[in-house]
């Protein structure tokens, strides 16, 4: 019964965004697989149990994920000073990882489980500001890598992914990937080379370093960014928990600190949301039914188009 229960918490949230603009976003869900999302009442943490069997490990099924928010977006890049990206987040077997944990990942857990997942960044990009903050839409994606686990393959214009390059950033080393996903957009992917459970960074060199290269226009806007895990593939049920995630931009015109959550209040016990929060100001939610899409070669494909919710508050 628990499972049935998990399953139908997981579909009737699968293209659905909750308080704070948390999103399920099961956007290809699988009939022997589930996924649950529980968000505190002050939205200050959520936190995903996921399980997919099915097309193992080469499919993305879910990307939950919290929509961060500037008052400064959408933004030119050109412009952008100072963004500085800031979360806590902890992932293992749902039967034993300590509740509510942001700074442990149980790696010989997920390895037995045959775990397949990647913790990540996605910056949306586009020349026009009106679809800069456009998941399907923007004609540029800025992937940046906290943590994977079963050798999931950055998107790339080879198989097996191959660097294009590499950058230290305060102390952090990233390697750089660069390809097309399935819906043409151009994926720009900074992996660090080391997991970060705790991270925070001025992500302004990760951009201009892709600027330099003419990877991306320094006239571009950035008009979005989610923070969350892709679920691939797991033989027990995942437990997946990010909390204090924060967004501050400082561009030429001004700044702001227009973060999402406060660290005061992020130890709030999450509770098993609907479609819609409780408390709290109210907000137009916007979703379509999910259409699934087939899994690729173990490549992070980007393909979270179907599906995808769009929420306003």
């Amino acid at each position: 019964m628990m499972n049935a229960q998990r399953r139908l918490a997981g579909l009737c949230l699968a293209a659905a965004c909750v308080r704070r603009d948390i999103c399920a976003n099961a956007w290809s869900p699988e009939p022997a697989g589930f996924q649950c999302l529980a968000v505190a009442a002050d939205g200050a943490s959520f936190q995903a149990d996921w399980h997919w069997t099915s097309g193992a490990p080469f499919a993305v099924h879910s990307f939950p994920h919290v929509n961060l928010h500037s008052a400064r977006m959408p933004v030119k890049l050109e412009n952008i000073t100072k963004a500085t990206l800031a979360v806590e987040w902890g992932m293992g077997p749902n039967a034993t990882f300590p509740k509510g944990n942001t700074h442990v990942t149980d790696a010989v857990a997920l390895d037995a489980a045959k775990t397949m997942a990647t913790i990540a960044y996605d910056l949306w990009i586009d020349e026009d500001p009106d679809v800069a903050a456009s998941a399907a839409e923007a004609k540029y994606e800025i992937m940046i890598w906290l943590g994977h686990y079963g050798n999931p393959q950055p998107i790339s214009m080879t198989y097996p992914s191959v660097p294009q390059g590499s950058i230290i950033v305060d102390k952090k080393a990233f390697t750089l990937y660069i390809g097309k996903n399935a819906v043409g957009q151009t994926v720009c992917s900074w992996v660090l080379d080391a997991p970060s459970t705790a991270f925070k960074l001025d992500i302004v060199p990760l951009i201009a370093e892709l600027v330099k290269k003419k990877l991306i226009p320094a006239a571009a806007y950035l008009g979005g960014v989610h923070f969350g895990v892709e679920a691939f593939y797991a033989a027990e049920t995942m437990a997946f928990v990010a909390k204090d995630y924060t967004l501050a931009i400082k561009d030429t015109a001004g700044s702001d600190d227009d973060v999402v959550t406060s660290s005061k209040t992020s130890s709030s016990a999450p509770t098993r949301t609907p479609t819609s929060g409780g408390s709290g100001p109210a907000q137009t939610i916007n979703w379509t039914p999910v259409t699934p899409t087939p899994g690729g070669n173990g490549q992070s494909t980007g393909r979270r188009r179907p599906g995808r919710c769009r929420c306003r508050g």
